[in-house]
């Protein structure tokens, strides 16, 4: 299957590169979305959380508890999830998912699948007195960032949308955020006293009307607004305007209606995010009035009793007030106020551990639905319960009496996905950065690859705008890098899956900063964005330093830019390389100064596999130096290492100094290659005699229906991810107590095959018990359906097969849609229709079941695929056939290798065992075992089917 690379490299702001198009690559390194079968209906997910009378999380709470109404009517719910965070801490604990504590900067992407960790926004807001309230306010923060879970992200916001830090599991960067800054903007109590006079918050013209702190609210809720996660918001102030009377006219600049106008776009965003709102004052038992301080002082002019008493009211107005306006927020998204205690941060972990758990529900949203805000409301089947979720269903464009706005700027979806608080997820997006020493002593320069496959969605010239942006540890921009260009695909691409590649830099002096970029289609203005961390080390000559590792698949041809990181291979997002596939592995060692110059520097590379046992290494006792640097390139030993995941570790010495790096990769087995159907009396005989069996059996079927028994499991693969954080020795302690339960279900099902004449056939699923409970009555609406076989009535069909695909197991993180894994899929290739789309060869006879066959194995040559997936990954098999009696088929074997985003790929197989049934005088399927393995998430999906209880439908 031919698959384009582009690429480009970048300069700085404001130039111009084009994007060439570049040769093949193999299968297994492209870059696609997970196998998905392209049916289904429109949902709607929410998340909805289940609080008790003492603001427990309830758990164990189950589909048929949940009713959602929209505009007070009851709608179908399609898809059901509990979400557990500590139930999940434990599971991660015992199975350690592979890469899931590699370091952040190894790739990105902006793809979370079926991510449920919470976001967390810890707003520090610019009502924090000065002097120890501040101190608390950290304490606060800081107490949010100890309490989160294992995958939580949490932002640090500040008044006005500055990021100082973006969303980030990271604790460490978390805690140094909030220790860096003071968020107050107003003067001290005892500055007021002593002179400034009382604070006017609405007259403050860093913040006018108090405007910017609803408008930062505001623009949290609707970025998370269609994100189907706990959403929470730690406001951490002592006051918010919500409302503003008239003001004297001096002084008036219209905030009554500016505020009111702010509070409507407020209440609209958070009633359709979901975004629970937490207000938590720094200030604690506050005493009020000018007795109660010692900085009144004494004998100032007009400073009488009745100035004073006057003062006294004032501020204990102005004190109930703000303590009243904290409430307003939590009492609309079902948040907690916390008020007047002087250690408040003790009661943070509490407020988090309300959203330890909850439920993400889907539903079928009325035809429409998109066009103008509807009303939701979820009840559930309990006493005494309190439930929050989004209360509105969002307009998806203006209402039609909007005044229309000022025509946008045609950059504005570039650099609204740039400089968003979440990264913008369609199309998928993917990077990874490295940094090199640069021009000079004091900068780095940081090479960014974006795999930007997904905008390479048809042949010819595709033109791509490219920006990358980064932010210091305070959240000020301080570089970045744009260009334009045409990433130019071939009509002989059409239908091919496009692994296009982007490539730029930007230039950094060290330190640690936040590292966005994004893509546009500058013709559809289609734009997405990408996020990560990146800490720039000093590469002077006072150190042993080394560059990041780049991985890659192809030799650099030409020169870099001036300035780029010259290299020499071209570096890829790519992470998942076939066994039979060259890629390498590229790094830089920089050695200390010129006095240390004569000292050796050795370099010892080291693979190791996902139980932390070493099966690779090599020392290198002397690298070879030209002036202060060393180039290190090394062939990644695929073919030595079985399929499974691994960690290449490169660790430099120069006599006490020491310097590492790692990376994450995974092997996969070798693509099966078949060359072209070389027909040979035998072949053609088989193929011949499967065709006609096959042509037979067709028609023969006219509809017959089974009970199935399926048994589904998800287990954690053999052993323990790589944990780079760990030694080789607690990797060994943590696998010999890991245990590796699996997760199980159990479903019965009614399964329909309907033959279509000359189209084939069709096979659906419709479960009615799961794990022994009725999901539906046991009536058999598939028969009743297709007693008479219409369009309409197979597409009913369809949706009964889709909403069954809901009771599959996924792996966790990662949804692997499947609506096709019913038994007879397999035979679709030997068709005599279908036969010259895929390579056959004969393989060794076997014996199946007493029975001596024929094997016939095939890959799927010919696009668009037999079976559907986004990234249209070609099938292959094995097919036991009886030649003795007429071609009959006794047993399939199909596999496919569907590479997701950023190497979310799954290796699917499915095996089927074929046996005779007296009353329908027929061989058909009566075991399916079928195996998915999920690489990102080292866990293994299998299936059990066995057909029961055979009828025939005429």
């Amino acid at each position: 299957m031919p698959t384009m690379r582009a690429s480009i490299w970048g300069r700085a702001w404001g130039c111009l590169f084009a994007i060439a198009g570049a040769g093949a690559l193999t299968a297994a390194q492209e870059q696609a979305p997970q196998p998905t079968f392209k049916a289904g209906v429109q949902v709607l997910r929410i998340d909805v959380s289940v609080l008790d009378g003492k603001r427990e999380p309830v758990r164990g709470l189950q589909e048929s508890d949940f009713t959602v109404l929209e505009d007070g009517k009851p709608r179908p719910i399609r898809s059901f999830q509990a979400v557990d965070a500590v139930a999940a801490t434990a599971a991660k604990a015992a199975a350690q998912p592979a890469m899931a504590l590699l370091p952040a900067h190894n790739v990105a992407t902006n793809q979370v699948s079926g991510d449920t960790s919470r976001l967390i926004f810890i707003l520090m807001d610019r009502s924090i007195p000065p002097e120890r309230p501040m101190i608390v306010a950290r304490q606060i923060a800081d107490a949010a960032v100890d309490a989160m879970a294992p995958g939580d992200q949490a932002a640090i916001i500040s008044t006005g949308l500055l990021a100082p830090q973006n969303l980030t599991s990271d604790r460490a960067r978390l805690h140094k955020t909030i220790a860096s800054s003071d968020w107050s903007q107003g003067p001290s109590q005892a500055q007021q006293d002593q002179g400034a006079g009382p604070y006017d918050a609405l007259g403050d013209t860093r913040c006018m009307c108090g405007l910017c702190v609803m408008d930062t609210i505001t623009r949290i809720a609707n970025d998370v607004r269609g994100v189907p996660r706990r959403k929470v918001l730690l406001f951490i102030g002592s006051s918010i305007i919500v409302q503003a009377g008239p003001r004297n006219f001096a002084l008036d600049v219209g905030c009554e209606k500016r505020v009111r106008d702010a509070r409507e776009k407020l209440f609209d965003a958070l009633g359709t995010s979901g975004l629970t709102v937490h207000s938590i004052d720094p200030q604690g038992l506050a005493t009020v009035g000018p007795a109660t301080r010692a900085t009144v002082p004494n004998g100032v002019e007009n400073r009488d009793g009745r100035a004073l008493n006057q003062q006294l009211m004032n501020e204990r107005s102005a004190f109930m007030d703000a303590q009243g306006s904290l409430g307003v927020l939590p009492a609309l998204t079902g948040g907690r106020v916390i008020l007047n205690n002087n250690e408040p941060f003790r009661m943070v972990p509490a407020v988090l551990h309300e959203s330890d758990a909850y439920y993400l529900v889907a539903f079928e949203p009325t035809e429409g639905t998109g066009d103008v805000r509807h009303d939701i409301q979820v009840k559930v089947a309990r006493q005494g319960v309190d439930v929050h979720t989004a209360r509105y269903i969002a307009a998806s464009r203006p209402a039609a009496t909007a005044t229309a706005s000022a025509t946008p700027s045609p950059d504005a979806p570039l650099e609204d996905a740039l400089t968003g608080l979440l990264a913008d997820s369609a199309p998928p997006l993917g990077m990874s950065v490295a940094a090199f020493a640069g021009p000079d002593a004091a900068h780095a320069s940081i090479g960014v690859t974006l795999d930007a496959s997904a905008f390479a969605d048809k042949p010819g010239s595709i033109p791509l705008e490219l920006a990358v942006l980064a932010s210091d540890e305070r959240g000020k921009r301080v570089g970045g890098a744009r260009q334009s260009g045409s990433v130019q695909l071939p009509a002989s691409a059409a239908g091919s899956a496009a692994f296009v590649e982007l490539q730029t830099f930007v230039t950094l002096p060290p330190g640690s900063y936040d590292l966005r970029a994004a893509v546009m289609n500058r013709d559809t203005h289609a734009a997405s964005s990408v996020f990560t961390h990146i800490t720039v080390p000093s590469f002077s000559a006072g150190s042993l330093t080394l560059s990041d590792v780049v991985l890659g698949t192809r030799q650099t041809a030409g020169a870099p830019p001036e300035g780029a990181p010259a290299i020499p291979i071209v570096p890829t997002t790519a992470r998942v390389f076939a066994a039979d596939a060259p890629a390498w592995a590229f790094l830089r060692v920089y050695r200390a100064g010129e006095t240390d110059a004569a000292q050796r520097v050795s370099l010892d590379v080291t693979v190791l596999d996902s139980q932390g046992k070493r099966v690779k290494h090599q020392s290198l006792p002397n690298a070879a130096f030209a002036g202060r640097q060393a180039d290190v390139r090394l062939p990644l030993p695929m073919k030595d290492l079985a399929p499974g995941a691994y960690v290449l570790r490169l660790e430099a010495r120069q006599a006490r100094a020491e310097a590492s790096r790692e990376v994450a990769f995974t092997v996969t087995p070798a693509v099966m290659a078949i060359a072209p159907t070389e027909h040979t009396p035998e072949l053609d005989a088989t193929l011949d005699a499967a065709a006609a069996y096959l042509e037979r059996y067709e028609r023969r079927i006219s509809a017959i229906g089974a009970e199935e028994d399926y048994q589904q499991a998800v287990t954690p693969l053999p052993g323990v991810a790589v944990n780079t954080l760990q030694t080789l020795q607690s990797r060994r302690d943590a696998l010999s107590n890991t245990t590796t339960a699996p997760t199980t279900r159990k479903t019965r099902a009614n399964v329909m095959t309907i033959g279509m004449g000359a189209l084939g056939w069709v096979a659906f699923r419709d479960v009615f018990e799961v794990d022994g409970k009725a999901v539906r009555d046991r009536e058999e609406r598939l028969s009743r359906i297709l007693q008479n076989v219409t369009p309409d009535s197979l597409d009913q069909a369809r949706k009964i097969a889709v909403e069954s695909a809901r009771y599959n197991l996924d792996p966790e993180t990662t949804r692997i849609d499947r609506t096709i894994n019913v038994p007879m899929t397999a035979l679709l290739f030997l068709r005599g229709a279908n036969q010259s789309r895929s390579a056959f060869r004969l393989g060794k006879p076997e014996r199946v079941g007493g029975v001596d066959c024929v094997t016939l194995q095939f890959t799927e040559r010919s696009e668009p695929r037999l079976i559907q997936t986004r990234d249209d990954a070609p099938a292959q098999g094995t097919v036991w056939i009886d030649m003795v009696n007429g071609g009959r088929i006794v047993k399939t074997e199909l596999s496919m290798v569907s590479g997701g985003i950023l190497n979310m790929a799954v290796h699917s197989r499915t095996a089927v065992t074929y046996s005779r049934v007296d009353k329908l005088d027929l061989w058909v399927p009566v075991v399916m075992d079928e195996k998915y393995e999920v690489i990102a998430t080292h866990q293994t999906v299998t299936g059990h089917a066995t057909y029961l209880d055979f009828r025939e439908f005429k």
